[in-house]
């Protein structure tokens, strides 16, 4: 299935026309049937527990782990590691003269075989060099130096423990955008793969300060490409309420300008019809209602329909609202994509929809209305409009009209 995604999903990129065509074909890929989807919770900084059955928990981080969330996955589609020797017997992790350890847990990240087969050994030398004191920083560093190793191995940059370790090499990984990383986990990265240099080379070889990591801008909106291969990839989610939820999300953030907290909280009841036309009407601090954009709206009256009026609109089988819920399925469907896929957030949707709204011409009070923002916080979006010819912005300031 993952070869077959991974294929199919490349295709449908290139061949999906990119316009508001996507939406349209988004709301033929719906479906009604929802199953009992697991809750997952996903942890970007850590591995989960793996038994003789496999993954214990639902908790994997992006590029760490080929895991199939409807069904355990056996010991043995894992790769089998052996670092050094004088590694203490299995199943228990000795320190024997600070040798490394390592328990009877294997290892495999998420990534196509035949680039961890290239990089198989070069990961293990380099967690061995570090000398890790604790099977919890021995997971972490397998996992960061296996993502760090495919980036130098794509590149065709060399892949000693002298040569990753590197502090520019760490920082190009680190600030590289093709990671989709939020600011918060690309310095936790750097800051593990800085000790593991330290560990490994010697506290000279890495300098004691960091240069400053420049945040990708979390206002950017989508493209109309990528938001096309977003719905294009709906047709390969495992189940109808995975398929769901995206196309939920996609609906009342690019289509409604919804934040993070209100799609989590937002029940079937919330979404209403006016004159024919799908309306959200948002509860708590920001209390507004907002009709659904052209290209959204049929999506989004599908989604609260098929859930009924008490149930989350969003991964409607959750009892409750946190934080996080729309990350870990966000992070978790991109892991499932072999990151074919941009990284959503409701962050970026929910720009989408307010640089969309400007360029179509819609007056800045009603944006902002509509946002529920102060009209000067849209100022911070005017950066992405497109810019104009001399002639087209000398007619409008002369206020000609054609």
């Amino acid at each position: 299935m993952n070869n077959i995604c991974h294929h199919s999903v490349a295709g449908a990129y290139a061949a999906l026309a990119i316009s508001s065509a996507a939406p349209r074909l988004a709301s033929d890929l719906f479906s009604g049937v929802h199953g009992a989807d697991k809750e997952a919770k996903f942890n970007e900084r850590r591995m989960s527990d793996v038994d003789d059955r496999g993954p214990v928990g639902d908790s994997w981080p992006p590029g760490c782990g080929d895991l199939d969330m409807d069904s355990p996955m056996p010991l043995h589609a894992f790769a089998d590691v052996g670092m050094s020797e004088g590694c203490g017997e299995p199943g228990r992790f000795e320190r024997p003269g600070g040798a490394v350890g390592m328990s009877s847990r294997s290892f495999r990240p998420l990534m196509p075989a035949d680039e961890w087969e290239a990089i198989k050994s070069d990961v293990l030398a380099v967690v061995a060099a570090g000398r890790p004191d604790s099977r919890k920083i021995e997971q972490a560093w397998l996992s960061d130096v296996a993502g760090l190793a495919r980036w130098a191995y794509r590149r065709g940059q060399p892949r000693t423990v002298e040569s990753l370790l590197l502090p520019w090499v760490i920082e190009a990984y680190v600030a590289d955008p093709g990671n989709g990383w939020s600011g918060g986990t690309a310095r936790t990265i750097r800051s593990r793969l800085t000790q593991l240099a330290r560990r490994a080379l010697g506290d000279d070889a890495v300098p004691g300060y960091e240069v400053p990591l420049a945040p990708p801008d979390p206002r950017a909106p989508f493209s109309d490409a990528e938001i096309a291969a977003v719905v294009a990839w709906a047709r390969f989610m495992n189940t109808p309420a995975q398929r769901h939820s995206l196309l939920a999300a996609m609906a009342c953030c690019a289509g409604a300008g919804l934040n993070a907290n209100e799609l989590a909280s937002l029940r079937g009841e919330h979404v209403v019809e006016v004159d024919g036309h799908a309306h959200i009407v948002v509860e708590g601090a920001r209390q507004r209602e907002i009709p659904v954009t052209d290209e959204w709206h049929e999506i989004a009256l599908h989604a609260a329909s098929s859930v009924g009026r008490d149930r989350f609109v969003f991964r409607p089988e959750r009892r409750t609202v946190s934080r996080n819920t729309t990350n870990d399925f966000f992070h978790k469907m991109r892991a499932k994509a072999h990151g074919q896929v941009p990284l959503l957030s409701c962050q970026r949707l929910r720009a989408t929809w307010i640089v969309g709204r400007l360029k179509a011409g819609c007056p800045v009070v009603a944006v902002a209305d509509g946002a529920g923002i102060q009209r000067g916080g849209l100022a911070r979006y005017l950066v992405f409009l497109p810019d104009i010819d001399a002639e087209q912005r000398n007619r409008l300031l002369r206020g000609t009209v054609e």
